[in-house]
């Protein structure tokens, strides 16, 4: 069965060894009694079955320990001493606490009977005299089975459930509230780009904090609005990707629909103004690829592009089939330049081979969030095929802004003053011959996806 691989190599505890560990735990509690006379926290996992401490099973105990020291903390309690201890009979922590015995348990309850993974947490309290304070006195409902929400003593009385059913539903519970916390956490990153990308001042041609760039369609407001209707579209990449089971390149035609959705929900957020017709596609791309190596492993830069790669091949065969007279159907009909599409085929090599290691190397040199965007802007505006701006001005216009840009970014030679005011008189000359690099501004999004998700990727 599926749930087998998260126990695969973990040993099971024997009876024995779990009757040695109680005894030791509550010689524990009683020595740390009479050293302190405080109360104490004994915090357990109710883990069923033999195998009492996997890969899973540690997360959800952090988890228990850090929700236990947010109650703490919210009392202003003062914990005394902390020790943590991880054995193959399970996670356990013993914390002193200068506080009121009841209160605590009242606390301790509410993370029990509140929190997504509470029914694991087994959170007992000692008060300064040694004697456990009841959980049913200090008003906790009585605990029902994991299953079928009888009383708990009951099904266990009567072995309703097998080892195994219980065991399943403890995985596929500890299991499906991480997924969940991926999925926020990495959707409110998509969103978080897309709003720096747009807070980035000045811009050259673009949308920015100080005006309205080569547009009179949009503006700041244009771009908050559409961004924040997104967040749910990034939600259902990840989605798809934690719970695709095909080959990466059998992802991208279920993600089709749902970008289009993602379109008409833009379109309706800014009165029919395209903002980020090409963050939806590419940035969704990235979710779904992101979320795809999570449930296989650890993520990296590297094997990222590779899957995006992988997934995105496909998207060259619209050139063949798509007849909707985009900018990029019209710039490869004319010019064979394949654009946001090509661009995420190859792997975006202008976002992962040129703006993301440059991005990183200016927040390394101590640029602010804003000085890193433009100078990383510029650099994409050098690389990048814009179909914006072929658009608008044709390929010549293009070939210039990628020169100019290129002396611009070079020229400045990583001096972030330099850098911002080139862009700024680069933003007056842009907006007055109505060029708008539109192409770079959404791999500016994805630089800021990559830098704020590998800056807390081990945390997800």
């Amino acid at each position: 069965m599926a749930y087998k691989r998260h126990l695969a190599g973990c040993i099971a505890a024997t009876h024995e060894q779990v009757l040695d560990a109680r005894e030791a735990r509550a010689k524990a509690i009683q020595a740390l009694i009479r050293q302190f006379g405080k109360p104490v926290l004994c915090a357990k996992l109710n883990i069923p079955g033999e195998i009492k401490s996997f890969p899973l099973a540690d997360k959800a105990f952090d988890v228990a320990i850090a929700a236990a020291r947010r109650q703490i903390e919210r009392h202003d309690w003062r914990i005394l001493f902390a020790n943590e201890k991880k054995a193959v009979t399970g996670n356990e922590a013993l914390l002193v606490i200068d506080c009121d015995s009841r209160m605590l348990k009242k606390s301790m309850i509410t993370v029990e009977e509140e929190h997504p993974l509470g029914r694991l947490f087994d959170l007992d309290v000692f008060d300064g005299e040694g004697n456990s304070v009841s959980g049913e006195v200090e008003g906790r409902k009585e605990r029902t089975c994991f299953i079928c929400q009888e009383p708990v003593w009951a099904c266990a009385r009567s072995r309703k459930h097998a080892a195994q059913e219980l065991v399943l539903w403890t995985i596929e519970t500890i299991a499906a509230y991480f997924d969940n916390e991926f999925v926020q956490n990495v959707s409110a990153v998509a969103v978080r780009a897309l709003l720096y990308e747009v807070s980035v001042t000045p811009k050259p041609g673009l949308v920015d904090r100080a005006n309205n760039g080569a547009h009179h369609d949009m503006d700041f407001f244009s771009f908050i609005d559409s961004a924040s209707v997104l967040h749910s579209y990034f939600e259902k990449m990840l989605r798809r990707g934690l719970s695709f089971d095909g080959a990466p390149e059998m992802l991208l035609p279920t993600l089709r629909f749902d970008g289009i959705e993602a379109e008409s929900d833009m379109l309706e957020a800014t009165g029919g103004v395209n903002t980020h017709k090409g963050a939806i596609f590419s940035l969704g791309i990235f979710c779904a690829a992101f979320a795809f190596l999570q449930r296989e492993g650890e993520v990296t830069p590297d094997n990222l592009r590779k899957c995006i790669q992988q997934i995105a091949r496909g998207s060259l065969a619209d050139f063949e089939t798509d007849k909707s007279a985009s900018y990029g159907e019209q710039a490869y009909a004319q010019y064979r330049l394949t654009g946001a599409r090509g661009e995420a085929a190859a792997g975006f090599p202008s976002v992962f081979l040129s703006g993301y290691p440059r991005m990183e190397a200016f927040y390394a040199s101590g640029a602010s969030q804003n000085d890193a965007g433009v100078a990383t802007l510029l650099k994409l505006i050098s690389v990048v095929d814009d179909t914006n701006i072929i658009h608008r001005k044709g390929i010549n216009a293009l070939r210039k802004v990628q020169v100019e840009a290129k002396y611009a970014f070079y020229t400045a030679n990583g001096d972030m003053k330099k850098t911002v005011q080139t862009a700024g008189e680069l933003d007056e000359r842009y907006i007055k011959q109505h060029i708008s690099p539109g192409g770079a501004a959404d791999m500016l999004a994805l630089c800021y996806f990559l830098h704020f998700v590998f800056d807390k990727v081990n945390h997800l």
